[in-house]
C-alpha cells in the first residue's frame, strides 16, 4: 500500500496545475434524463453540452422533488437526511452537514442561486445564510406554476398552449436573474458557483404557443 501511495502522490504532483474552473449548475424539474439526442429540441442545451462534462447516467434519488433535492444538494442517500416527503429536511438530522454549494463557498467560491434549488421551505429560506453567498440576493420568482387561463376547452387543463409573453413565466424572470448573477461574477473576478433552477417541464405544460408549434 506504501509505494502506492507514493506513486499516487508524485504523479499528482507532475499533473500540470490549471486554474479553478467556475461552475454553473442547471436543475430542471421533473425533466426526463435522455434529453441529449431524444426527439425534444434542445439546440442550446445541445451546444452547451459539447463544451461542458455530461453525465448521461444520472438517476433521481427519490420519486418526488423535496426529498431527491435534500439527497443530492447534501450528498448523502434519503436513508440518511430522513427526507421522504415534503415535510422534512436534511438540516433536521444534519444541522452541520456541508451542502454543495456550502462547499463551494468554504473554498472561495461566490455561490448564488436563483428559481428551484431546493424545494422551497425544505430547508427553510433556501438553507440560507450557510448554502449561498450574501453578495447579492436569492431570487425566486412568483408564478411558478400557472394554472391554464385559457377560455376555451383547454381551460384549466395540464396542457396549455399560453399567448403569455415568456417574461410572464417565472423561469424567464428567474433565468434573467442567473444572467446578472454571472455578469456580476465576471465582472468582480469571482470564481463562481452559481445555480439555476427552472420549474419546467413540471405540470402544467403552460407554455409560450410557439414551443408547440415547433413540434
Amino acid at each position: 500500500r506504501g509505494p502506492r501511495t507514493l506513486v499516487c502522490c508524485a504523479f499528482h504532483a507532475m499533473l500540470p496545475q490549471r486554474s479553478p474552473l467556475n461552475v454553473l449548475l442547471i436543475l430542471v424539474d421533473d425533466l426526463r434524463p435522455e434529453i441529449l439526442g431524444s426527439p425534444a429540441l434542445t439546440p442550446h442545451i445541445d451546444r452547451l453540452a459539447k463544451s461542458s462534462t455530461v453525465f448521461d447516467r444520472a438517476y433521481c434519488q427519490q420519486a418526488i422533488c423535496g426529498p431527491s433535492r435534500n439527497s443530492f444538494l447534501s450528498g448523502r442517500r434519503p436513508q440518511r437526511t430522513q427526507s421522504w416527503n415534503f415535510l422534512n429536511h436534511f438540516r433536521e438530522v444534519g444541522p452541520n452537514w456541508v451542502s454543495l454549494p456550502q462547499w463551494f463557498k468554504q473554498h472561495n467560491y461566490t455561490a448564488l442561486a436563483t428559481g428551484k434549488t431546493y424545494h422551497p421551505n425544505l430547508p427553510p429560506r433556501w438553507d440560507q445564510p450557510l448554502s449561498w453567498s450574501a453578495d447579492r440576493p436569492y431570487v425566486f420568482a412568483e408564478n411558478g406554476y400557472p394554472p391554464c387561463d385559457r377560455k376555451d376547452s383547454l381551460q384549466n387543463s395540464m396542457v396549455c398552449p399560453s399567448a403569455h409573453p415568456d417574461s410572464w413565466y417565472a423561469d424567464h424572470s428567474d433565468a434573467s436573474a442567473t444572467i446578472a448573477d454571472l455578469e456580476y461574477a465576471l465582472r468582480a473576478k469571482k470564481r463562481f458557483f452559481l445555480v439555476y433552477g427552472a420549474h419546467r417541464p413540471h405540470l402544467p405544460w403552460n407554455v409560450p404557443q410557439r414551443f408547440w408549434e415547433i413540434y
